[in-house]
């Protein structure tokens, strides 16, 4: 008898020989038919069924698994595997397409089928075949030169992968990305991107993507971390222009503000004086930034200066100087004296004003086109000058403001000089009495409080102090010979000097006063008329006489005072 063991997919035949009574022939031909068909159920499959694929298989090919058989007979039931795991099943359709192929489609292929027989169906199996994808190019790496670049210099990034022989000829596309964000496309991206100028904010986490053009597959590269330095601002300077630090007003003023050295967006800012106050303020990616005042105006004079940071660290510049020039403006001529009184003889004082102007200011005085005066202020404000009118000064006159920034000119005045008539003069003449009059009585009042000091003075004598005599209490005048010589200097007791000269119709003298004591003046008191106070002088002249009648006189007197003093009535002294 035989038996069959079954290991796997061989069969191992075990022959057994045991003894029966009889064996026929028919039994020996059933024995070899079992034996045939188990072989060919096992064995006699890889002979029947072919398992075709591509000799080389790449990423985004098209990968193609039929299912061939090698003799005329029909199938159905046609089953694709993968790793031993059915992939599709179909009655007739003898392949399996896999249309991009990737890394992850490499493994182990085989198929299937169900053999029609007029006994049945029969299945049948192709051999295993091993199928390896292969990588279309590598996954890039990123380079990045430098890889800690300064802000403001270029960098290259570089995406490098390599293409096998048999796709040398493959179009690539390349992209980069930082943070996840695409920093270009396009359809002529090269493997390398040239940054002309990088930012600290251009600091992040970079890749590169590697993308076939026409099967479509994209690689990326690992993220590579770049780090842009900031260079913090130094060497910051502050000028101006006009660069002397003097505008006019009105006109512009530029204050450049500059750093030697920074990186980045550099904060500009502009202050005046110690207040600290921002002024103006600018963000930039350049070295240098400027502050215009386009029309200056007085106020703005005074002390400024910048500052620059890109790192929260801000630079101070040194202050600068700005004096603000004043143009002079139109100044003011005006004469002191009304036009009404503008008379021959009188004093006039003409005046120029220029109420706003930088110092100093020079005027000049113009009478019919000719320059009459000159006259600085070192300090500002008007000029004037005192005229004494004739009748040459009449006509037209106007000034001239000139303080190095602007000259101006005033307005033209005509002048009139008139020539007074004698209802005139004797106005003028009376005005000017009555000026002397009031400086006299000034005089008279000084010399009253003068005199009322010195009675007090008198009042506090001893009791044994001298008496006047009653010669002393007689009024004294200068124009006495006699009493010149006897009561003055020396200087008056030449008999042939004239002390009481006549000119015209004047005739001088000179009341002198002496001390009297307190009995002797109130006696004087009571001969006072009633309604005179004896704090007051009185005078009069009774008539002029020529020098030689007094000469006569006096000689005939023989020197006495008597005929002198008669020349005057109610002449009385008190004090």
């Amino acid at each position: 008898m035989y038996s069959f063991l079954f290991q796997g997919s061989e069969v191992n035949l075990f022959v057994t020989e045991r003894t029966f009574p009889s064996q026929s022939p028919l039994d020996l031909l059933m024995l070899l038919w079992v034996s045939l068909m188990t072989i060919a159920l096992v064995r006699g499959q890889s002979d029947q069924l072919i398992l075709q694929t591509p000799n080389r298989v790449f990423e985004g090919d098209l990968l193609v698994l039929r299912c061939l058989k090698k003799e005329e007979i029909e199938l159905t039931e046609v089953t694709f595997y993968k790793n031993g795991i059915a992939l599709s099943s179909s009655k007739n359709t003898l392949s399996f397409t896999i249309p991009k192929a990737t890394l992850s489609d490499s493994g182990q292929y085989h198929c299937s089928a169900k053999k029609i027989k007029w006994y049945g169906k029969k299945k049948i199996e192709a051999q295993t075949v091993t199928v390896q994808v292969q990588e279309l190019f590598s996954l890039p790496i990123l380079r990045s030169t430098p890889l800690q670049p300064s802000e403001g210099t270029s960098v290259t990034l570089s995406c490098e992968t390599q293409l096998p022989p048999e796709k040398a000829d493959t179009g690539l596309h390349f992209s980069f990305f930082r943070d996840g964000r695409i920093i270009l496309s396009g359809q002529q991206r090269g493997p390398k991107l040239q940054l002309p100028k990088v930012w600290k904010e251009d600091s992040g986490f970079y890749l590169c993507e590697a993308k076939a053009v026409t099967s479509k597959v994209w690689k990326k590269s690992l993220p590579v971390r770049m780090e842009v330095r900031r260079i913090p601002v130094s060497g910051i300077h502050m000028e101006m222009q006009p660069p002397e630090g003097q505008v006019t007003e009105g006109q512009s003023l530029i204050l450049l503000c500059s750093v030697a050295e920074g990186t980045g967006d550099i904060t500009f800012s502009w202050h005046k004086d110690s207040t600290g106050r921002v002024l103006k303020k600018k963000t930039q990616r350049l070295l240098m930034a400027e502050f215009k005042i386009l029309a200056v105006r007085e106020s703005e004079a005074g002390t400024y200066y910048c500052e620059a940071d890109n790192t929260n660290s801000p630079l101070r510049s040194r202050p600068v100087s700005v004096s603000v020039k004043i143009p002079v403006s139109p100044p003011f001529l005006t004469f002191s004296v009304p036009e009404t009184q503008m008379f021959v003889g009188k004093l006039v004082e003409l005046q120029c004003d220029a109420q706003r102007g930088s110092a100093p200011i020079l005027y000049q005085f113009y009478h019919e086109g000719k320059i009459m005066k000159n006259s600085s202020s070192p300090f500002g404000g008007a000029a004037s000058f005192n005229l004494s009118l004739t009748e040459q000064h009449s006509g037209n006159y106007f000034c001239k403001a000139d303080n190095g920034v602007a000259v101006q000119f005033s307005k033209v005045l005509t002048l009139l000089v008139k020539v007074p008539t004698g209802k005139q003069k004797g106005l003028l003449a009376g005005g000017v009495s009555l000026g002397l009059l009031g400086f006299l009585g000034l005089i008279g009042i000084a010399l009253l409080l003068y005199f009322r000091t010195q009675r007090r003075s008198v009042s506090h004598r001893s009791p044994g102090s001298e008496e006047f005599t009653e010669a002393e209490l007689e009024p004294t005048y200068v124009n006495d010979p006699s009493q010149h010589s006897r009561t003055h200097d020396s200087i008056f007791a030449d008999p042939g000097l004239t002390v009481n000269p006549v000119i015209s119709e004047v005739v001088y003298s000179e009341p002198w006063m002496l001390q009297q004591n307190k009995e002797d003046a109130d006696d004087l008191t009571l001969m006072l008329p009633p309604a005179q106070d004896f704090s007051v002088v009185y005078s009069k002249v009774k008539v002029k006489q020529p020098l030689e009648d007094r000469v006569r006189m006096t000689e005939a007197t023989d020197g006495t005072q008597k005929d002198d003093i008669g020349n005057y009535e109610n002449v009385q002294l008190h004090s």
